[in-house]
């Protein structure tokens, strides 16, 4: 489907997509009139494969505010403002990194996004999460570590326990001594 996604390599825009998602993303055709612009365009794509920019189109994903003409009799009418391409417009934001191919960009804007187009395979049953070497380890030393760290948070829940009750005496202490001081200033004056 030529011309239905954004032509820039590292962008999955698409027709379909961002008009449910958002309506705002325009598609800009290439501009054949100008030579060096038009390079300038299919040079920003990054595509290591073949392709027709005929038939192609990018984004407003990758344009700047700045790369768009006015459209003053809208404004001024209170109409919603058409959005056209300055002639000497070219692509310059989200375009993958410089001197990398459109593949290395492509993994790399995946790894910042936390997504990946390809979901792992299933896992076999030898693979784990942490390499085990299960002769050296027996189930008996687990029992005694899980032991170990379950007395041990017992004696921390006593230990906060009475420490919970010394704050409470401490702090009655301390409105006794407070309200005994506040008596003998009075006693003062």
């Amino acid at each position: 489907m030529p011309g239905r996604r954004c032509a820039v390599a590292v962008c999955k825009n698409s027709r379909v997509k961002t008009k449910l998602v958002n309506p705002d993303i325009k598609y800009h055709e290439f501009p054949f009139g100008n030579d060096l612009v038009l390079q300038e365009w299919i040079r920003s794509c990054r595509r290591a494969d073949e392709w027709n920019p005929a038939t192609s189109q990018i984004c407003s994903v990758h344009f700047t505010s700045g790369d768009y003409e006015r459209d003053l009799e809208h404004e001024l009418l209170g109409l919603p403002v058409r959005r056209h391409l300055k002639k000497s417009a070219v692509p310059t934001l989200l375009l993958g990194h410089k001197g990398e191919s459109a593949d290395k960009a492509l993994k790399m804007k995946e790894q910042k996004s936390g997504i990946s187009q390809r979901r792992p395979g299933p896992r076999s049953r030898t693979q784990t999460d942490f390499p085990i070497n299960e002769n050296s380890i027996g189930t008996e030393n687990w029992e005694q570590k899980y032991n170990e760290l379950k007395e041990a948070f017992e004696n921390i829940k006593k230990e906060k326990s009475t420490m919970s009750k010394q704050v409470k005496q401490l702090n009655l202490q301390l409105k006794f001594y407070k309200c005994k001081y506040q008596t003998l200033l009075k006693r003062k004056r």
